[in-house]
């Protein structure tokens, strides 16, 4: 798998793009959800002003593998009651990341029917 953009050196120890996490978080999603990705990508979103659009074509492009609207909005709604939280360090209320990614799985309609 390449990266999107060039890993930044910090420390002496390459570290990914914030770009490059959100992909791989909304990948790590698409194939196998657990709530500390729901959360990573969330806060990475709230953070940057990636599309959704774009993750899609970057997560394409990156992992040479279609992304199926039907697959990616079944484990979407998977947001709604996973339980596997992680222990948190800011506040986040759980209300906030379950509901944005369930209406991301709510739009896909469109791209199914």
């Amino acid at each position: 798998m390449s990266q999107i953009n060039k890993p930044a050196i910090k420390n002496g120890v390459p570290t990914d793009s914030e770009l490059d996490i959100a992909v791989n978080k909304f990948f790590t999603i698409y194939q196998k959800p657990s709530a500390r990705h729901f959360i990573d990508l969330f806060l990475l979103l709230s953070k940057n002003k990636y599309s959704w659009k774009q993750l899609k074509k970057l997560a394409r492009i990156k992992f040479d593998t279609n992304i199926d609207p039907i697959q990616l909005g079944s484990q979407l709604t998977k947001a709604g009651d996973i339980a596997d939280l992680p222990k948190m360090l800011i506040e986040l209320p759980d209300k906030k990341w379950r509901n944005y990614f369930l209406q991301k799985a709510r739009k896909l309609k469109t791209e199914i029917f």
